[in-house]
């Protein structure tokens, strides 16, 4: 756990999830999916407050606990937890921060703003498990990548790389021959011309192995 990691989570968690959930509405209106019985009523034609947003988010204002609504609050949360993923890419300090973006909201609204949190079982805690599970797909997907190097691409084009011409150079190194400092990965050395891909690079490579 970091909790720098922690502490970026929930903050990025707490501001996205609004902004998205008022996204949704506005897309709601603007493609009027209201033609398809799609309707979201966060946005009654009158100003809309933080504090209705984050009701809604909680699921605690009972007209986000059903239908159309609740399905908008899921999806912003899923959205939102798995950009929250992509940045800090550690599930424990995801759920952490879930959490506390979680426990802010609560205090934004009770404490902050005097309005009483009412929790709606378990339709106020949907939105947890499934973002849980949008955040554990983006970091899934994130380590499956991070196995595929450049060379495997060119391979996968048909272009063969020697593994000799992989390995990681820690500059400056040593000419097994006559010991000269080399400063670069050159083919050959600059004191006694010993061909350094057969005498070194290839012994890396054979090494990493």
């Amino acid at each position: 756990m970091n909790i720098k990691d922690t502490l970026r989570s929930a903050w990025l968690g707490g501001v996205t999830a609004p902004i998205l959930l008022v996204i949704i509405q506005f897309l709601s209106r603007e493609l009027h999916l209201a033609r398809f019985g799609l309707i979201i009523t966060l946005y009654k034609e009158a100003p809309l407050s933080v504090s209705r947003v984050v009701q809604w988010l909680l699921i605690s204002d009972p007209e986000a606990a059903s239908g159309v609504n609740l399905l908008a609050v899921i999806i912003a949360w899923a959205i939102t937890w798995a950009i929250v993923a992509d940045w800090v890419k550690r599930i424990d300090d995801i759920v952490l921060g879930m959490i506390l973006n979680y426990v802010i909201y609560v205090l934004y609204l009770s404490w902050y703003r005097h309005i009483p949190v009412k929790l709606y079982f378990p339709e106020s805690f949907y939105p947890i498990p499934i973002s849980l599970l949008a955040a554990g797909l983006v970091i899934l997907n994130y380590k499956r990548k991070a196995k595929i190097t450049f060379f495997d691409k060119l391979e996968k084009v048909g272009i063969m790389i020697p593994e000799k011409f992989r390995i990681d150079l820690s500059i400056p190194l040593s000419c097994p021959s006559c010991g000269a400092t080399l400063y670069s990965n050159s083919q050959y050395c600059w004191r006694c011309g010993a061909d350094l891909e057969s005498i070194l690079y290839e012994k890396m490579a054979g090494e990493k192995k």
